[in-house]
């Protein structure tokens, strides 16, 4: 489980108090716009760095961003409420910006190639299906982005079981 010690917003404690976020499994985060969810993504990325002990899942973490929302110094700054350096946080986080549905899934099989040779604690996905919904708009296209999204799904399943792409 990655937890949040020592850290005092509210939003954060919610997540401890329900035990965390598990390792090893899919954690999807929905909402409206700006409540908080690429926040607590960026919050993961550090956190996921910590020691066990103090929370954390001891490794790096892998984000792929589909919507332009990564914000390095962001990391930076929650990394120092952390008492980390802020440059080594940014070393322990592969970044890839996708661009489209087909390179998001190109991306996760070298995510998956990554996870074979380091240790990864962390892989998130900002967003999952933003892309999928802009590759694959209306109604015509519908079953053809469904099946694609269901193919993404499984993989991104195997992943999270250690399995290859």
């Amino acid at each position: 489980m990655l937890k949040f010690l020592g850290f005092t917003d509210d939003f954060f404690f919610a997540f401890d108090s329900i035990g965390g976020i598990e390792t090893g499994s899919i954690t999807e985060l929905f909402g409206e716009f700006r409540t908080g969810k690429t926040q607590l993504c960026h919050q993961l990325c550090v956190t996921c760095q910590l020691p066990v002990d103090r929370g954390g899942g001891e490794g790096k973490a892998l984000y792929i961003d589909t919507e332009g929302t990564f914000r390095p110094q962001r990391l930076q700054a929650i990394a120092e409420r952390y008492g980390l350096d802020g440059d080594s946080v940014l070393d322990n986080v592969a970044f890839a910006r996708a661009y489209n549905s087909e390179h998001q899934m190109q991306l996760l099989v070298q995510a998956s190639a990554m996870m074979a040779e380091s240790r990864f604690a962390l892989v998130i996905v900002d967003s999952a299906t933003a892309l999928f919904r802009t590759d694959y708009s209306g109604r015509g296209e519908l079953a053809a982005r469904q099946q694609e999204l269901a193919k993404y799904v499984a993989w991104t399943e195997g992943l999270s079981a250690g399995e290859a792409c």
